[in-house]
């Protein structure tokens, strides 16, 4: 029996760069922190970033290392812009991560924004 993924990346044919997690440990954030680099490094090719973080697993807990590596990105690149949609599951107590999204990152040209909605989501990533 294979294992599963800790997340799935996915380029949409939009330009939306998709992350749909599985978990999010410490192992997990380290190779997201990697690939998100390598991505703002390449920057797409009108300059915008579009990133969708699907966060609606069940198992879904948002560890320190996630969020150490979360503040680190937020620090990093300040002039590549774009927007970032974090989907979550409106039944789970997602008060924590809404908190951290408006006060644990550093402020720069990539929004953020909550989700419940995947349609609307993305909408409002080619908003920009």
């Amino acid at each position: 029996m294979s294992q599963q993924k800790p997340y799935e990346k996915e380029w949409l044919d939009n330009g939306i760069l998709s992350y749909r997690f599985n978990s999010i440990g410490s192992e997990t954030a380290q190779e997201w922190y990697t690939d998100m680099m390598l991505t703002y490094e390449a920057q797409p090719p009108d300059g915008k970033v579009r990133i969708l973080i699907d966060l609606r697993a069940p198992a879904n807990m948002l560890s320190a290392e996630a969020m150490m590596r979360a503040r680190q990105l937020s620090s990093k690149f300040p002039d590549v812009v774009g927007r970032i949609a974090i989907l979550i599951d409106p039944n789970e107590n997602f008060k924590n991560l809404a908190m951290f999204l408006d006060r644990g990152l550093q402020d720069n040209l990539r929004a953020r924004k909550l989700f419940d909605d995947e349609a609307a989501a993305k909408a409002w990533l080619l908003e920009v």
